[in-house]
């Protein structure tokens, strides 16, 4: 126990994204979602003060510096710049903690011997229409 008392609702998935939206259930919500590419954009994108009205940024966090460095790191091809810029921008999102990251599921992969041209994406997304047997 550590003295916070809670009161879970549980909600359809749309339903859900409404009220946790609206800010009608208080301040907390319980959101996740899955990268499909694995650049840091994918993830740190979410919480552009752009992505407010389309309900991605389900924080409504806003904040100037973060659309900034947000927008360098999508106009940056330099990888080493890159880098910087999105080291820059989690120490921020750290300070500021818009959001609190609870888990990082760790995706496993297996198959028999027999299968062939499996090969176990970085992000959890499998390619399996090269895949014989």
């Amino acid at each position: 126990k550590i003295g916070v008392k809670t009161n879970i609702k549980v909600y359809p998935w749309k339903e859900y994204k409404d009220v946790l939206y609206k800010g009608e259930e208080g301040e907390v919500g319980f959101y996740g979602w899955v990268g499909d590419n694995g650049d840091a954009d994918n993830f740190l994108s979410l919480l552009s003060s752009h992505e407010i009205e389309s309900t991605l940024n389900s924080a409504k966090y806003a904040n100037p510096k973060v659309d900034a460095l947000l927008e360098q790191g999508t106009k940056t091809s330099d990888p080493k710049a890159r880098v910087k810029i999105y080291q820059d921008l989690q120490k921020i999102l750290i300070d500021e903690a818009p959001w609190v990251y609870i888990s990082h599921a760790e995706d496993l992969a297996a198959c028999k011997p027999t299968v062939k041209n499996f090969y176990p994406h970085p992000t959890g997304v499998s390619w399996v229409n090269i895949v014989t047997k």
